[in-house]
């Protein structure tokens, strides 16, 4: 990948391998510490299995598409546009964007339903509308889904007293859902 002068580290690549095993993760590291590849990278690998087949390796989805979690409405956008750059179709999805695509004519929630976009980057607020609900019930779009993470957890307790991913709407997290990566920032040594 040209885009990607320095390439993987080692943990991406242990992180990368447990998501396509289907086994969810924990991710500590530093900012800067190459945590965002953790999550477009299985999506790029089941994109490169579509293009490029292996005997004995599953096929991927047709649309492989990563979903991410994170509290942070400027991050998500930073990683959006750092991830677009890499070629890999990504979107954010909050109030600010919903507001924009309809501004356009555009329906983000249909764009997003019908994997449109690579990547998905979620604000929580949009994790409890009647719009999101639809799209991560729509049964095409949940057999497209390869990734479910959370990016910045260590800031969930903003989210709200009691917010709980797992019991609130849209079975986000129910068993249908692949594997998540949750990513925390650690003290840098």
């Amino acid at each position: 990948m040209p885009q990607w002068r320095n390439g993987p580290r080692e943990f991406q690549v242990d992180v990368w391998a447990n998501i396509l095993d289907r086994i969810a993760v924990l991710l500590i590291a530093h900012t800067g510490g190459g945590k965002t590849a953790a999550f477009w990278g299985p999506v790029l690998i089941m994109q490169h299995l579509l293009q490029f087949a292996i005997p004995g390796v599953p096929a991927p989805p047709s649309k492989p598409v990563g979903i991410i979690v994170t509290p942070l409405v400027e991050l998500g956008n930073n990683h959006a546009r750092e991830i677009n750059q890499l070629g890999i179709g990504t979107i954010t999805v909050n109030a600010e964007t919903v507001r924009e695509a309809v501004a356009e004519g555009r329906n983000l929630y249909s764009e997003v339903r019908h994997c449109k976009w690579s990547i998905v980057l979620i604000s929580p607020e949009r994790l409890l509308t009647p719009e999101l609900d639809g799209v991560l019930r729509n049964e095409y779009f949940r057999k497209n889904v390869v990734l479910l993470s959370v990016d910045e957890a260590h800031v969930l307790n903003p989210w709200g007293e009691g917010f709980d991913l797992r019991t609130n709407k849209s079975m986000l997290f129910d068993d249908v859902y692949p594997p998540t990566v949750s990513s925390w920032l650690s003290p840098q040594h």
